[in-house]
């Protein structure tokens, strides 16, 4: 262990994911170490007080001491300390409560490798940066150490962490903030990965950007985005034109990472205490990007009014297709849902609640039917959690006609793995009662537990015949059997094969074989 690394307590009740968790993360090369692990939050809080570790990844749900209770323990013995809440997607609401007990962030169940990888690169960034402006506390006058303060305090303000302090703190040891007249947020995203913008590549690059009345400040968003605070002592606001001076640094990273990029501007404010509403409002602008496809500045603008009826309209539709299981008319379907949240430039929460609705109801209707599709594509959760993954309406329906079109295959080759089954049922019990005369399809389809016109399918495509003429066949082949072991009479053996008339059978015998029975009988 080195003296560097910082320790991590994980806390989970349920052995499979404590150990998954523990055992996946490669720890050390991402500069921590794991120091110990808990089965619940009383087991937790005890280990916490004897080891003081750094990080503690915590489920919500667990005995003796749940995982929010857990949190609010730790806040009143220290703000240091960094806690990672794992939580399922309908526990959303806990993981809110978390953040406001001052929570660092939190991952939702099933946790991804990935995403516990990338959170844990962010966390051990903000450690370093608090290491760094505790070394420098000594010379807090400094370039360095004013921007390190800037940048925790408008983290805070825009994490809604409330401190009446906070803002005349700021002003009092920041002359450019103090001196401000305007301000705005602006967030930047890349728009087809997860990948994070590190802003330490950027700092420098924005202020040569900026005009000389003109200053910003940037710093990671928990998402892995890039937030930057513009501000000037200079007025009016209409001086300093934010959208080219938002596109060259747009263009800036673009450039240099080859992503394409987009950028939400916030509101103007007058005070830097109203962060938050700027910071909200840049959220707000970007999010159209959801819609509208991507590289491009976006403002907070006023939603049109969408044709509500209409999208309901269309998404009941889809759900009366889904519970048919008319699997071929799903992507149509979505197509349409989608070409109608663009239509209505629907926000993005709204847009993904639509979509979540009819992934929803999709994964439904093949858990119900015993899709034959692979565990990890059919769990509610992971499939939300991948349609509510992207960040354009496009990349979502591009994957989404990927996955219909998988769903589409295998239920296919399910129907006709159940088909095929359905006809070798149907030969059985044929086989097993054709010398009932009364035996009628009606008998057939009921037994077998299928609609008349399926089962009529059936015998076509897997038979090749119909029930009248499988029936007859069997009923000849019993008669030849018949005739050629026995010494019975043909009168006897027409009632022995379902014949309810000894000269009809004679006449069916003779039309399928080319000879009478008394003739076959004989020339065998």
């Amino acid at each position: 262990m080195s003296e560097s690394d910082y320790r991590v307590m994980l806390v989970e009740d349920e052995i499979p994911i404590r150990e998954g968790i523990r055992d996946v993360i490669e720890w050390e090369s991402l500069g921590f170490t794991f120091l110990a692990e808990a089965k619940n939050g009383k087991e937790a809080l005890d280990l916490f007080e004897k080891l003081a570790p750094d990080v503690v990844i915590t489920d919500i749900h667990m005995p003796k001491l749940d995982g929010l209770s857990l949190t609010s323990a730790i806040r009143e013995r220290t703000d240091e300390t960094k806690i990672i809440i794992l939580t399922g997607f309908d526990d959303f609401e806990y993981a809110r409560t978390a953040l406001k007990l001052k929570a660092t962030d939190y991952l939702l169940k099933p946790v991804s490798p990935q995403e516990l990888t990338k959170l844990l690169i962010q966390v051990k960034h903000d450690l370093d940066e608090r290491g760094k402006a505790s070394q420098g506390a000594e010379n807090k006058n400094s370039p360095d150490a004013l921007g390190l303060a800037r940048r925790l305090a408008i983290i805070k303000m825009i994490s809604g962490i409330e401190d009446p302090d906070l803002v005349s703190s700021l002003k009092r040891n920041d002359d450019q903030i103090d001196k401000a007249l305007w301000f705005n947020s602006v967030i930047y995203d890349f728009d087809h990965t997860h990948r994070s913008i590190n802003p330490d590549m950027y700092r420098a690059p924005f202020r040569t950007l900026n005009p000389n009345h003109v200053w910003s400040e940037i710093m990671p968003d928990r998402s892995g985005s890039l937030i930057e605070l513009v501000f000037s002592s200079r007025i009016p606001y209409a001086e300093v034109d934010l959208e080219s001076l938002t596109t060259q640094k747009r263009k800036l990273i673009a450039d240099d990472t080859g992503l394409s990029i987009s950028a939400g501007i916030g509101c103007e404010i007058s005070d830097v205490a109203g962060i938050r509403r700027s910071y909200d409002s840049a959220i707000g602008g970007i999010s159209h990007r959801y819609i509208h496809g991507g590289n491009e500045n976006y403002h907070m603008q006023s939603v049109k009014e969408s044709n509500t009826k209409r999208r309901s309209d269309t998404s009941l539709r889809f759900q009366k297709s889904v519970a048919s299981g008319s699997v071929e008319e799903w992507p149509e379907y979505f197509s349409q849902i989608i070409d109608e949240l663009k239509e209505s430039d629907a926000p993005e929460e709204d847009s993904l609640e639509t979509v979540t609705l009819a992934v929803s109801t999709m994964v439904n209707a093949l858990k119900s039917n015993n899709a034959n599709l692979n565990s990890d594509n059919i769990e509610d959760t992971l499939i939300i959690q991948k349609a509510r993954s992207y960040k354009t309406i496009d990349d979502l329906h591009r994957w989404l006609r990927e996955f219909l079109s998988e769903i589409s295959t295998k239920m296919k080759d399910r129907r006709l793995e159940t088909y095929f089954a359905t006809a070798e049922k149907a030969k059985r019990y044929i086989n097993d009662n054709f010398m009932h005369s009364s035996l009628a399809l009606e008998d057939l389809y009921e037994r077998l537990g299928v609609s008349q016109s399926t089962l009529s399918r059936i015998f076509n495509t897997y038979l090749d015949t119909n029930f009248s003429s499988y029936l007859r066949d069997v009923r000849i082949r019993a008669a030849k059997k018949l005739l050629r072991e026995t010494d019975l009479r043909n009168k006897e053996i027409a009632f022995q094969i379902g014949f309810n008339s000894p000269h009809y059978f004679s006449h069916v015998f003779t039309k399928r074989v080319g000879y009478s029975p008394t003739e076959y009988r004989r020339k065998t």
